[in-house]
């Protein structure tokens, strides 16, 4: 299908429509999301392939859900939701390529691991454990595919080795282009849900939706949550406080990249580290050396 037919079909849906931040902005994503539990639980059910059916669904921990502020600041938590047979599902938004984003994941629900088993369940309790990661990603994972799951496997023989945690890669924006670039019916509903999260209006939506993903009384309360959030001003408030912070960042980066500051940071602590190893060097000054390193090898 061509997107000039794409781009007619859209226009062709019968609803009011109106400009609107991708929900791939993690204040819209939660806020919305936030409102609509049951329809963030259908979504989570097809991208994971859940089968099992939930009566008390979903407990969703996190600051950002509702968003709330502390000492002038947007409070930053990633979403975990806790399903009702011990299934926890983190989820987390990836706007720029981390080589180590699997081993970051690891260590991520790991913390979750741990944190259970020292809220006094028990080993029997601990084995119906299963703690799943959900990466949205802006950028291509492992694989290539628009969605791609992995577990941990035995090495030689390839066989999964645990169930406890598993990991699935969203490539939102290949989700996206899909669009564009098939007939609707040919695309799965986990990748038609992956392209929803950078929809840009109402109308592109509800074509993306379709009429198989939602009911008809829940596609039109999820649009209708979309259009509230997109008029609340305090959540564009916060959404701009996140993306002055980002793009100041990003400046600030670029800006001592070029002037040559970082590599002149990263050589006096090297330099410190050397002379201090007999003293021993404290936690702190490892962890700058390792951000100045990781932050080196994505600028290549």
């Amino acid at each position: 299908m061509t997107e000039e037919k794409v781009l007619g079909l859209i226009e062709k849906e019968e609803i009011e429509d109106m400009e609107i931040k991708e929900l791939f902005y993690d204040v819209f994503y939660k806020a919305v999301f936030g409102r609509e539990q049951d329809i963030l639980l259908k979504k989570l059910k097809i991208i994971l392939d859940i089968k099992e059916r939930y009566d008390n669904p979903i407990t969703m921990i996190g600051y950002e859900i509702p968003i709330t502020r502390k000492d002038s600041k947007v409070n930053r938590c990633d979403i975990l939701i806790e399903l009702s047979d011990d299934t926890y599902i983190h989820i987390e938004m990836n706007k720029g390529k981390d080589d180590n984003i699997l081993s970051r994941n690891i260590i991520q629900v790991s913390r979750i691991y741990g944190n259970l088993r020292k809220s006094g369940k028990k080993d029997k309790e601990l084995e119906n454990l299963r703690i799943q990661q959900i990466n949205l990603n802006n950028f291509k994972g492992i694989s290539g595919k628009a969605i791609e799951h992995i577990m941990l496997c035995e090495k030689e023989s390839g066989k999964i080795a645990s169930e406890i945690l598993s990991f699935c890669n969203v490539d939102v924006e290949k989700c996206y282009k899909m669009i564009y670039n098939k007939d609707i019916k040919d695309i799965s509903k986990a990748e038609r849900w992956g392209a929803i999260l950078k929809a840009k209006s109402i109308k592109e939506l509800s074509y993306i939706l379709g009429g198989d993903m939602l009911s008809m009384e829940e596609k039109e309360r999820f649009l209708k949550a979309v259009r509230e959030v997109n008029s609340d001003d305090r959540i564009l408030q916060d959404w701009m406080i996140e993306e002055n912070a980002r793009m100041a960042y990003e400046g600030e980066m670029s800006t001592a990249r070029r002037d040559g500051r970082i590599e002149g940071m990263i050589e006096g602590i090297k330099e410190g580290k050397k002379k201090g190893i007999e003293q021993g060097i404290d936690k702190k000054t490892n962890e700058v050396i390792g951000f100045f390193n990781a932050f080196e090898k994505s600028e290549k």
